[in-house]
C-alpha cells in the first residue's frame, strides 16, 4: 500500500505480496515449527498463486532474499539489490556459513532468471560471485526514491515542529546495520561541532529510533546529556523525509557498501548538498 506500489498499479502493473510457504528461521537460528495442515494449506496457496502468475508475460521479484527460486513457465526477472553477503565488515552480521547460504539460495535465480542491478559496481560483484551464471545482469541506474517535489515552506515548518527539530542540522538517512558506518558519522560529527557548536545531527531509518544523545567525544554518544545534539528518529513517512532533506544543511551517507545512494539522489533533486 505504499506509494511506489500505487504508482506501479497506475501503470497497469499488478503488485502482489508473496509469503513463502515454508517455515522461516528466527534470529536465534531456531526454526519455527509449523503444523502439517498449515504447511499443506500454504503450499496449495503457493501453487494457486504461481499458476496465476504464469498467465503474465513477465514476473518481477523485487527482493528475493531468503526466498527459494520459484520455477515459472513465463519469463522472470529479479533484483538482488547488492551482495553484502560477500563481505565481512567488522561485526558478526555476516559469516562464511551465512555467505554460503545466500549464494546457494541465489544460484537458481542466476541460472533461470534475469538479474537486474542498479550500478556497474554491483554488476561486477554479481559476476565475481556467480562466474557460471547463464545471463549477464542488466544495469538500470537508480532514480530518486521519493516522488515528492519541494514542499511549501509552511508545510516543512509544520513537519519539523512535529518532529521537534529546530535550528541547523546535517541529515543521515540509513538503517543501523554495521556497514552503514554510523559510528564514523558520529565521530566526524563530534569534530564538526568544534567549528559549528549549534549544529545538530539527525539520523533516520530502520533501527535508529529511540536514541538521543550528545557527541561530547568521538567514540560514543552520552545518552543522559540534557542537551542532545544527535537525534535518531527511526522510520518516517515520505513527506517527513522530504521535509528533513529540504531543510538540511547537508545530507551525508558514509556507508561502506551500497548499491547506490538513494538519499543522495533525493537530496540533489531537492537542491540540498550531498557528501
Amino acid at each position: 500500500q505504499d506509494e511506489p506500489a500505487e504508482s506501479l498499479k497506475n501503470l497497469g502493473v499488478a503488485v502482489e505480496s508473496y509469503v513463502p510457504p515454508f517455515a522461516q528461521k528466527s534470529r536465534s537460528g531456531l526454526r519455527y515449527l509449523s503444523s502439517i495442515p498449515r504447511r499443506w494449506i500454504r503450499a496449495r496457496m503457493l501453487l494457486e498463486q504461481t499458476r496465476s502468475w504464469e498467465s503474465n508475460d513477465l514476473v518481477f521479484f523485487a527482493w528475493p532474499y531468503d526466498i527459494q527460486y520459484i520455477g515459472l513457465r513465463c519469463a522472470t526477472a529479479f533484483l538482488p539489490h547488492d551482495f553484502f553477503y560477500l563481505h565481512f565488515m567488522g561485526a558478526f552480521e555476516m559469516t562464511n556459513q551465512k555467505s554460503s547460504h545466500f549464494i546457494r539460495d541465489h544460484t537458481p535465480w542466476m541460472e533461470s532468471s534475469y538479474p537486474v542491478v542498479s550500478t556497474q559496481f554491483i554488476a561486477s560483484e554479481l559476476e565475481k560471485a556467480y562466474p557460471n551464471r547463464t545471463r549477464s545482469p542488466a544495469v538500470i541506474p537508480l532514480s530518486r526514491l521519493s516522488q515528492h517535489e519541494l514542499l511549501p515552506p509552511h508545510r516543512v515548518e509544520q513537519i519539523l515542529q512535529s518532529l521537534r527539530i529546530d535550528g541547523d542540522y546535517v541529515l543521515n538517512i540509513n538503517n543501523a546495520s554495521y556497514h552503514k558506518n554510523l559510528g564514523q558519522v558520529l565521530a566526524a560529527f563530534h569534530y564538526l561541532t568544534h567549528r559549528y557548536p549549534k549544529l545538530k545531527l539527525v539520523v533516520c531509518g530502520f533501527g535508529t529510533e529511540g536514541v538521543a544523545g550528545r557527541a561530547n567525544q568521538p567514540n560514543y554518544l552520552d545518552l543522559q546529556d540534557p542537551n542532545p545534539n544527535v537525534l535518531c528518529l527511526g522510520m518516517l513517512s515520505d513527506s517527513e523525509i522530504t521535509a528533513l532533506i529540504q531543510n538540511a544543511r547537508l545530507v551525508i551517507n558514509a556507508s561502506l557498501y551500497e548499491a547506490g545512494n538513494g538519499s543522495g539522489l533525493d537530496a540533489w533533486h531537492l537542491g540540498t548538498p550531498v557528501a
